[in-house]
């Protein structure tokens, strides 16, 4: 329990024990994330340039509303983008294909109110060259996957047919 209540890494991976193997307790889950974005910030303050990439990402998925209750899209989707311009200052295409990922999926106007179909799809393909570059073709598939989907008319109303059949080949 203290090192729980030190290291913010053990409490993500306790909630997510929690969340996902039986049996379940969302309640005790939800206690432990509470707090975890402000301690993997600053914990991120604290460590080599390498790792802040992932506490700025670890501190974004405990933001988000479908991982812990009072969540929030636009504020997550914020903080993955400070990951991303971490991990790209350090040169960590893998995470930056990660983040850019998770950032594109918050900020789909589904979740995001304020989101752009455009900027989510932008997002998407970037995650899909970074996944790319590091020979990650089930990811690039995935990027790609959600890129051309942001950008059928079905889910954006001004979005395009050609283009999202293009990217799906």
């Amino acid at each position: 329990v203290i090192l729980v209540g030190h290291w913010p890494q053990f409490q993500a991976a306790l909630a997510r024990l929690y969340e996902d193997f039986e049996p379940r307790d969302a309640l005790k889950a939800h206690e432990l994330r509470r707090d975890l974005a402000k301690s993997f910030e600053s914990l991120a303050s604290r460590v080599d340039p390498l790792l802040r990439g992932a506490c700025f990402h670890a501190a974004a998925d405990s933001l988000r509303p479908d991982r812990v209750t009072g969540g929030d899209w636009p504020t997550a989707a914020a903080m993955y983008g400070r990951a991303v311009q971490v991990r790209e200052s350090v040169g960590d295409i893998d995470g930056t294909g990660a983040s850019l990922f998770e950032q594109a999926y918050c900020m789909c106007p589904e979740r995001h109110p304020s989101g752009s179909w455009s900027q989510a799809a932008d997002l998407f393909g970037r995650s899909a060259h970074a996944r790319e570059q590091t020979g990650d073709r089930a990811g690039c598939g995935n990027s790609l996957n959600w890129q051309a989907w942001c950008l059928e008319p079905d889910n954006n109303p001004e979005g395009d047919w050609s283009k999202a059949a293009e990217i799906f080949g």
